[in-house]
């Protein structure tokens, strides 16, 4: 049987504060030759290599110190991470607002009889530096050679990596909480990425905007 595993990569803000941080959620299917650790572990290392090459196109208001854990989906909950790491990544030097944000898209194979939204998944890249956008007519929007990289160090994951440690055949999944509520089963939830795109428009992230500091108020006396 596979297993059915998530990595949560946590960037945080340069205020430190847990709330602030930008989370961002994938899924894997692996096919059980190694141990779970060994997997985790592998899939860890290879998203590393992803995040490296997209860690210029983050703001410069995030931290330095990227925080990875993997969880086993079979587990109960509450869950504890089986693999965590940190690591250190250089974002860009300017910034966007922190609620604009990069859509990285992701979808199976279509399948008669099958609703295709909840095959289709999408992870939320940022907060961005200024550097991701081109003029477009007067509308900024993501820089087509930004877009092309990122969906290249995407492709660099399927259709699935032998893990280096494990010896497991890992694949990047679409979880569905809508066919896993209706089936209960993490098989039927999990499918593999067959297809990765980015649009070119910007994303809006609004959890991941600062609170206000202050009000300017305007009394009509």
């Amino acid at each position: 049987m596979p297993r059915f595993l998530r990595l949560q990569v946590n960037v945080p803000r340069d205020t430190l504060i847990p709330a602030d941080a930008a989370v961002m959620t994938w899924h894997f299917r692996t096919n059980e030759v190694g141990t779970v650790e060994q997997e985790a572990q592998d899939i860890v290392t290879k998203m590393i290599v992803f995040y490296d090459a997209v860690d210029v196109y983050f703001s410069l208001n995030v931290g330095t110190l990227w925080h990875y854990s993997t969880y086993d989906l079979e587990q109960p909950e509450p869950r504890v991470p089986i693999y965590e790491a940190d690591v250190t990544h250089v974002p860009g030097t300017t910034a966007l607002p922190a609620e604009a944000a990069i859509c990285l898209s992701m979808q199976a194979l279509p399948v008669s009889g099958l609703n295709q939204r909840r095959r289709r998944g999408r992870v939320f890249l940022g907060p961005l530096t200024v550097a991701t956008g081109a003029n477009a007519n007067g509308d900024m929007r993501p820089d087509p050679a930004v877009r092309t990289a990122i969906v290249t160090a995407a492709g660099a994951l399927t259709p699935n990596f032998v893990g280096a440690t494990s010896g497991s055949e890992i694949e990047p999944c679409v979880f569905s909480r809508a066919t896993f509520a209706v089936s209960g089963a993490l098989i039927d939830a999990f499918v593999p990425v067959e297809q990765w795109y980015v649009d070119d428009a910007y994303d809006t992230q609004r959890r991941r905007g600062p609170a206000p500091t202050t009000r300017t108020v305007l009394t009509d006396v």
